[in-house]
C-alpha cells in the first residue's frame, strides 16, 4: 500500500457510553492503527501508531486543551494540541500516538498490539469518548467504527484514514506465501526458486512480490505461482492479498553471491528505495528538509533484516524491523552507520541468536548498531572496536559494546564493511544484565553535563552527593560500583579521549536501594586523535593548561563541570590507590604491545579485503593509503602508550621515578601450580605475565597462591652491572629505594620459579630469536640491550656487555 503523507497527526478510537451527551463535545475518536509500519507516513515518519478523531457536530471545533491517553487517569493522558487546532464539521484530524514529546499532535505512548483502553478527554476535562480494542491480527491493520459515529467497531480490510469509514469486515488473516528455498548465501551460478500459494485461502488469493525492496501492493505483479532464475543478487519480498482476507506483513528472502571468498557474516537489508534515498523521505539523502539535510534527523524506516553466517551457510535471523541513521558528525560521510530495531508490534520484540562470539552469554538483543567506524571511518575504521574488545575480554566488571565485522546489503547492492555492534542504551543492559527497562535508569552525555534533568531523579541526587564538600568515601561507594567505575576511567585515559566526559557518556543503575551506577564505555575512536603521549590526568584533572586543550572553547566550561566527579574520587586516597595499582597493573599486563599489536592486525585482517571494495562503494570515500595510515598509527600508539602513561602517573601523583618490571610466571605441572595465579598489588594478571614498569616511591607487592613460590630479582644497569635477590615465600615487595640515584636501570626482572635468566640465555635450544632495541631481528646477541623470544612464548630482555 502507498504511504499516505498528511500534515495533521494521529488518534485513537472510541464511543464511551451514554452518561457523556454528545452535546458537549462533538469529537469522537473514529478510526486506529496499532502497528503502522509503513501504511502512513505522518511528518516524514511512520508513527508507531495512530489514532483519527472526527468532529460528527454541526460547528468548527478546536481541540486545544483536549487530551488522550490510554487511561482514565488525568496524569497518564497527553495534550493533543496547545495552540487553537480547528476540526471542521464533517472533518478528520489525526494524532501520532509514537513516544513523542515536544510536537503538536504527537503523544507520548503508544497502542498496545496486543490490546488496551484509550480515552478522550476535552477542554473541560470531561472524558468525552472511550474505546477498548483487541490484540490487532496483524501489523497496518486498522480498527474503526463500521461507519462514522457508529456504536460498533470491526477490523477493516482496508484503513482509511482522513477520509469516510466503509471498509469490509475481517478477521482472519492470509497466510505466508510458500518459497520453495528460503533467502541464503548463492553457492552456485544460478537457481530456480518457485513461490506458490498455500491451501485453504479464498480463490480470489493471488500472489504480489517484488524485488526491488518495497512492500508488494495491489500494483505489484501478481500470480498464483511464480518461478524465477536467480543468476544475480535478488531479494524478493512476496505477499498474498484477497478482498476477503486481511493482508500480513510480506515474507522476505534474499539470494546474495557472496562478494570474494570471505568468511564475514553477511546481513541483507530489504527495504523501498524511497525511504533511503528520496529527496523527500530519504533518511540518508543530503538534500534539506526544513533547513537541514534528512541525514541529519532522527526518521526511522521500516526494513527487513536477515543475518546469514558465510562459514556454515545457515540464517540467524530473518525478520522486520526499523532503522534510523546513528552517530553525529560520522553522519556526513558517504557510508553512515544505522541503527536497527526489532519491533513486537511488528513480530519480534528481539533479535536472536549467538550474536557476538565474545559475548556468548548475550543471545538476544532489542537494538543493535551497523557501525561505518565513526570518526574513523575513511581511516583505520577499527579504533572503537578494538578499545572496547581490547578491555573487555580482558575485564570481569566493565560494560563494553561487542563486535563483529559484517558485510552489508541494501536491496541486493553490495554496501561494504560494517560493524556489528552492541548498543549503549537499555538495551544494553536488558540483553547483559537481563533487567528490564522498568527496573532501571540511564543517563546520557546531556543530563550528565548539567544533572538537573526532572526525569533523572536518582542521578541527579548522585550528582547532588558527589559536589558535596563532606561526601565521603563510604557515601560514594555505596551509590558507585567503584570496579566498574575505576576500569572505565582507566579506558579513557588510556584511549586519551577527549571526546569525553562531556560527551559520549552512558551510565545507569537499577531503580533499587542498592542500585549502584555503572559506565557503558563507547565511542573510544579518539585514540586516533592524540599522540601517544597526551596526557588524560592533565586533562581530566584540571591542571592542563586550557590555551593547550585541544576542544573547542565552548566545551570547556561544561568539560570541567564533567570531570568533577573524577576530581572528587581521586581527592579519596582509598580510590587514588586503588586506580594506580589498577592501571599501572594493567599496562605491564594486557596494555602490553606485544599483545595489543597482534589483536589490531587480527581485527585489521578479518576486513581488509573488503575495505577497497566498500572504499568504491561510497564513490571513493577514501583510499587504502589512508586505511593503512589509520592502522599504522594505532599500532604506534599501542607501542609506546604505556611508557608515556607511567611518566604522566609518576608525576601527576608523585610516584618517584619510573623502573622497567618484569614478572615472569612459569609453573610445574604438580597440582600446585598448574592453577596459580599472581597478583600485583592484589590486581590480578590476565595474561599471567608482567612486562612493565613500577614507581621507586610506589609499593610493589607481587603475590602467588602457590605457597612454594621463589621470586628470583634480576636487575640490570645501564653500565652491564647485574645484581640479584632470591625471595623464598608467596608473596614479595621488592625495595627499589637503593635503585633511585641517577637513572642507571636499564630492567629489572622479577621471576617467580625460574632460574636466573642471565644464566638461562645459554640454554640456546629454548630461544626462537633474538632482537635488537628497535625491534630487528639479529643472528646472536649484540652489545648492549637484546630483546629474547624463547620457545614457550615468553620475551625477556637482556643486556650484553
Amino acid at each position: 500500500m502507498k504511504a499516505i503523507q498528511r500534515i495533521a497527526t494521529i488518534t485513537f478510537i472510541a464511543f464511551f457510553p451514554h452518561i457523556f451527551a454528545m452535546a458537549q463535545g462533538k469529537i469522537i475518536i473514529n478510526e486506529i492503527m496499532q502497528s503502522n509500519v509503513n501504511f502512513l507516513m505522518i511528518d516524514h515518519d511512520f508513527p508507531d501508531s495512530w489514532v483519527e478523531l472526527h468532529n460528527i457536530g454541526d460547528e468548527p471545533i478546536s481541540i486545544k486543551g483536549y487530551r488522550i491517553g490510554p487511561s482514565r487517569a488525568f496524569a497518564e493522558t497527553f495534550p493533543i494540541s496547545s495552540v487553537d487546532k480547528y476540526i471542521e464539521p464533517g472533518g478528520y484530524l489525526l494524532v501520532s500516538c509514537d513516544k513523542t514529546t515536544g510536537s503538536p499532535l504527537h503523544c507520548n505512548f503508544n497502542l498496545e498490539s496486543d490490546g488496551g483502553k484509550l480515552y478522550l478527554i476535552n477542554n473541560n476535562w470531561q472524558r468525552i469518548d472511550s474505546v477498548t480494542y483487541k490484540n490487532m491480527p496483524a501489523p497496518n491493520v486498522a480498527y474503526g467504527r463500521i461507519t462514522d459515529g457508529a456504536n460498533e467497531w470491526q477490523y477493516e480490510l482496508a484503513a482509511t484514514p482522513g477520509a469516510p469509514n466503509n471498509s469490509i469486515e475481517c478477521h482472519e488473516v492470509l497466510p505466508a506465501p510458500l518459497f520453495s528455498t528460503e533467502g541464503h548465501l548463492m553457492t552456485s551460478d544460478s537457481e530456480t526458486i518457485t513461490i506458490s500459494l498455500p491451501w485453504g485461502v479464498p480463490e480470489d488469493t493471488r500472489i504480489y512480490i517484488t524485488t526491488d525492496g518495497s512492500e508488494p501492493s495491489w500494483d505489484s505483479p501478481s500470480d498464483t505461482l511464480f518461478t524465477l532464475n536467480i543468476n544475480t543478487n535478488t531479494v524478493i519480498r512476496a505477499k498474498l492479498l484477497s478482498h476477503q482476507m486481511l493482508p500480513a506483513l510480506s515474507t522476505t528472502h534474499s539470494y546474495i553471491f557472496p562478494p570474494r571468498d570471505t568468511k564475514l557474516p553477511i546481513i541483507s537489508i530489504a527495504t523501498d528505495s524511497t525511504y533511503l534515498y528520496s529527496s523527500e523521505e530519504g533518511i540518508l539523502s543530503s538534500d534539506c528538509t526544513d533547513g537541514k539535510p534528512n541525514y541529519e534527523y532522527e526518521w526511522r524506516r521500516p526494513v527487513n533484516f536477515e543475518y546469514f553466517h558465510t562459514t556454515s551457510g545457515s540464517t540467524l535471523f530473518n525478520q522486520y524491523g526499523e532503522v534510523e541513521v546513528g552517530g553525529k558528525r560520522s553522519r556526513t560521510y558517504p557510508q553512515k552507520s544505522l541503527k536497527c530495531y526489532a519491533k513486537k508490534r511488528f513480530g519480534k520484540k528481539n533479535f536472536k541468536g549467538q550474536l557476538w562470539s565474545d559475548k556468548p552469554d548475550v543471545r538476544k538483543v532489542k537494538s543493535f548498531m551497523l557501525r561505518n567506524g565513526g570518526n574513523r571511518c575513511p581511516h583505520g575504521r577499527i579504533d572503537d572496536a578494538f578499545s572496547n574488545k581490547l578491555f573487555g575480554i580482558h575485564l570481569d566488571n566493565i560494560d563494553w559494546q561487542a563486535y563483529e565485522p559484517v558485510i552489508v546489503y541494501i536491496d541486493g547492492q553490495y554496501k561494504g564493511i560494517y560493524g556489528f555492534r552492541e548498543r549503549s542504551n537499555d538495551d544494553y543492559v536488558t540483553s547483559n544484565y537481563g533487567y528490564d527497562e522498568e527496573e532501571i535508569e540511564m543517563a546520557n552525555a546531556i543530563n550528565y553535563r548539567y544533572a538537573n534533568i526532572a526525569d533523572t531523579p536518582l542521578f541527579n541526587a548522585f550528582y547532588k552527593l558527589y559536589h558535596r564538600d563532606d561526601v565521603t568515601y563510604k557515601e560514594m561507594i555505596e551509590n558507585l560500583d567503584i570496579e566498574n567505575f575505576t576500569n572505565a576511567f582507566i579506558v579513557e585515559c588510556y584511549t586519551s579521549n577527549t571526546d569525553f566526559p562531556h560527551n559520549n557518556v552512558s551510565i545507569w543503575r537499577r531503580t533499587t536501594e542498592d542500585g549502584r551506577w555503572h559506565w557503558i564505555t563507547k565511542d573510544l575512536d579518539f585514540i586516533f586523535v592524540h599522540e601517544s603521549s597526551w596526557n588524560m590526568f592533565k586533562y581530566m584533572l584540571g591542571t592542563q593548561d586550557p590555551n593547550d586543550m585541544e576542544y573547542e572553547q565552548a566545551n570547556k566550561e561544561n568539560i570541567r563541570i564533567c570531570c568533577a566527579l573524577y576530581e572528587k574520587m581521586m581527592s579519596f586516597p582509598e580510590f587514588r590507590d586503588k586506580f594506580i595499582t589498577s592501571y599501572a597493573t594493567y599496562l605491564g599486563d594486557f596494555l602490553r604491545p606485544d599483545i595489543c599489536l597482534p589483536m589490531i592486525q587480527e581485527m585489521s585482517n578479518e576486513i581488509i579485503d573488503e575495505v577497497p571494495f566498500t572504499f568504491a562503494a561510497y564513490g571513493g570515500m577514501s583510499k587504502m593509503v589512508t586505511y593503512n595510515y589509520g592502522i599504522n598509527r594505532l599500532k604506534t600508539y599501542v607501542s609506546t602508550r604505556p611508557r608515556f602513561v607511567y611518566q604522566h602517573m609518576a608525576d601527576y601523583f608523585s610516584l618517584g621515578k619510573v623502573i622497567p618490571v618484569s614478572i615472569t610466571a612459569q609453573f610445574g605441572n604438580d597440582s600446585e601450580t598448574k592453577d596459580s595465579v599472581i597478583s600485583v598489588c592484589g590486581t590480578m594478571l590476565r595474561t599471567g605475565r608482567f612486562d612493565g614498569a613500577w614507581f621507586t616511591s610506589y609499593p610493589l607487592t607481587i603475590s602467588s597462591n602457590c605457597n612454594n613460590a621463589a621470586w628470583v630479582m634480576t636487575v640490570i644497569h645501564e653500565n652491564g652491572d647485574i645484581s640479584s635477590e632470591t625471595f623464598n615465600s608467596g608473596q614479595i615487595q621488592p625495595d627499589f629505594s637503593s635503585l633511585t640515584p641517577g637513572d642507571s636501570v636499564a630492567f629489572v626482572a622479577t621471576n617467580a620459579n625460574i632460574v636466573d635468566q642471565i644464566t638461562s640465555i645459554h640454554n640456546s635450544q629454548h630461544i626462537v630469536a633474538i632482537y635488537d632495541i628497535t625491534g630487528k631481528k639479529s643472528p646472536t646477541m649484540q652489545k648492549g640491550l637484546n630483546i629474547i623470544l624463547y620457545s614457550d612464548g615468553t620475551c625477556r630482555k637482556l643486556f650484553n656487555k
